[in-house]
């Protein structure tokens, strides 16, 4: 597909549902769900975007999740395949640079919310083992992420990526006010709870 297709931008978001509850219910085969879909799904992707390779000045935007910093204990293998999700791109980038591909990679990291079903399962599990209503429970993430947000902010990084660098608070601030001028919603900064951008590092960012 992607020698046919020569895509400018490459987005990698499918994944399984998780198999939900704590460590002590959990199987090896359930706990190895998303590691054997959302992560191997990314391993393949990436390394076959690097040995065609991609055309030069193509982007790979890999969604993972909050868990990969967070954790998610009640989701089983999700939260490592989303931290190995993290590790894939970084690596990825890495080796365009190191091959000089000019293939630009990064990796998103949204978190809870409930536009997904994935989501909606997560906040009710959640919810549950914190003993509050699913409606309370969600209010920890306002504003909340949804579709438009999500698609806006993948929209402004393909177009902007180097408008977001590491530094030591977080984003530096004249790089979001310029993608604020480029119509990015409020919800991309990277100080917002529900998106998270992973920086060209192998190490979460401060604020991040």
């Amino acid at each position: 597909m992607l020698r046919k297709e020569t895509p400018d931008l490459l987005v990698l978001c499918a994944g399984a549902p998780p198999v939900l509850g704590p460590l002590q219910e959990q199987t090896w085969d359930g706990f190895l769900t998303n590691i054997n879909v959302d992560t191997k799904a990314t391993f393949v992707w990436l390394g076959q975007a690097l040995r065609l390779p991609m055309k030069r000045g193509a982007h790979v935007v890999v969604v993972s999740s909050g868990a990969a910093i967070g954790g998610s204990p009640v989701s089983g293998g999700y939260a490592p395949a989303k931290r190995a999700q993290w590790l894939l791109a970084d690596y990825a980038r890495n080796e365009s640079g190191r091959a000089g591909l000019d293939v630009t990679v990064h990796c998103v990291l949204p978190n809870l919310n409930a536009s997904t079903e994935l989501g909606r399962a997560g906040i009710r599990a959640y919810a549950a083992r914190s003993g509050v209503t699913e409606e309370e429970f969600v209010k920890r993430f306002e504003p909340q992420l949804t579709p438009a947000i999500m698609g806006e902010s993948v929209a402004v990084l393909f177009e902007e990526p180097r408008a977001f660098r590491n530094s030591r608070t977080g984003w530096a601030a004249r790089d979001w006010r310029k993608c604020r001028k480029r119509g990015a919603t409020r919800e991309l900064r990277g100080r917002q709870k529900n998106v998270k951008w992973k920086p060209p590092s192998s190490e979460p960012t401060e604020g991040a």
